[in-house]
């Protein structure tokens, strides 16, 4: 649960509120900074509790408003419908899209309204791609192809990594597919094939761009092919570093843990073998 403050004239006065949220409710872990509070507990129906508690004792004896639109909900796999529908994050949301809300990067709530927001992030992204193709050979330049193809490549290419990072494949993969997309569409108004390829040969060709150089591709990352990848070592990093900071954490069993973001993390690492078995099954084919 996060919430934010109205008055930023307040930053520090809600210590004392964070100290009796924290002294009320020890099995939540209340931080704070600035403007913000937020409060951890496994349980939701607790962490909302505490919440409240902090937003009471803010206004009674710090004299701060709560700010329900700076608040937000953050329960993946719980049921979390006693909370006020004018919560970011809550599944009753009036406005579809607040129903998940942005948090370090990435997006929290319902799949479907997750996955809708990455591709729309995708596309804020990926919008100015088309503008490579106004880099032109002129006197002064005259490797605008390869300064195209270097910026798509080394900046472009890399603009969605920390999103399939942040998400299981289950919810980024249509943002990653369309990534690909674009970066394909980009890609082939520099290196237009001829009119009359055939479709196959189009393909083909497409496929070449994700080879390295010595293999004579282009180097370009495939956001849906390492999204599984980058996720499982994003979370497993995570999952690292957080057992020995949260008690919670370290009873974890990851590879029996029937919530959805520890199911996740066993599906991404299924769809990685899956990879690579018909990966070694087509080498050994072509030997």
């Amino acid at each position: 649960m996060k919430h934010t403050m109205k008055r930023p004239i307040h930053f520090a006065s809600h210590l004392r509120a964070l100290t009796l949220a924290t002294l009320r409710h020890p099995d939540s872990t209340v931080l704070g900074f600035a403007d913000d509070a937020h409060v951890h507990n496994p349980d939701p129906r607790r962490a909302f509790s505490s919440l409240l508690l902090l937003r009471h004792v803010l206004k009674e004896r710090v004299g701060v408003e709560h700010n329900d639109k700076g608040g937000c909900i953050a329960a993946p796999g719980c049921d979390i419908s006693f909370a006020p529908a004018s919560f970011p994050g809550s599944p009753l949301h009036p406005l579809g899209p607040h129903r998940a809300y942005s948090a370090l990067g990435g997006f929290v709530g319902p799949p479907d309204v997750v996955s809708a927001a990455l591709s729309d992030r995708v596309l804020a992204l990926d919008r100015d791609i088309d503008s490579c193709r106004f880099l032109v050979d002129s006197p002064r330049c005259r490797y605008a192809l390869q300064a195209r193809l270097r910026l798509i490549r080394d900046c472009a290419c890399h603009a969605i990594t920390h999103l399939i990072r942040a998400h299981a494949p289950s919810v980024s993969l249509e943002a990653a597919v369309l990534h690909d997309k674009l970066i394909r569409h980009a890609v082939f108004h520099g290196l237009a094939p001829p009119p009359d390829s055939p479709p196959q040969a189009v393909a083909r060709a497409a496929a070449l761009l994700h080879l390295p150089a010595r293999l004579g591709g282009h180097g370009f990352t495939s956001a849906s092919a390492t999204a599984p990848a980058a996720f499982l070592a994003s979370a497993l990093e995570s999952f690292v570093a957080l057992r020995p900071l949260h008690p919670h954490f370290a009873r974890v069993d990851i590879l029996s843990d029937d919530r959805p973001s520890f199911v996740a993390i066993r599906s991404a690492h299924a769809d990685i073998l899956r990879a690579l078995s018909a990966t070694s099954q087509n080498h050994n084919f072509h030997r």
